[in-house]
């Protein structure tokens, strides 16, 4: 018999870091990381530092990969 694991794919959104990305306003390369004591779901804003319009960042702790995966949005 197989070993079969239930396992929820994860949305496409989310990707490994570090990654390469860049801000949903100007398109400038940007570098952020979660920080490994604020828990394994967090939501934060920061501004980007070249056009100074907020992006909004989601970071989830995937325990199977062992690091965050991250997602960003344009914050209005």
């Amino acid at each position: 018999m197989a070993n079969c694991r239930n396992q929820q794919a994860r949305p496409s959104v989310w990707k490994s870091m570090p990654q390469e990305l860049t801000c949903p306003h100007c398109g400038e390369p940007l570098e952020t990381f979660p920080d490994p004591g604020g828990g394994e779901d967090q939501d934060y804003v920061e501004d980007c530092a070249v056009c100074c319009r907020p992006i909004r960042f989601r970071a989830r702790f995937d325990a199977d990969e062992g690091e965050f995966g991250l997602e960003l949005s344009a914050e209005p």
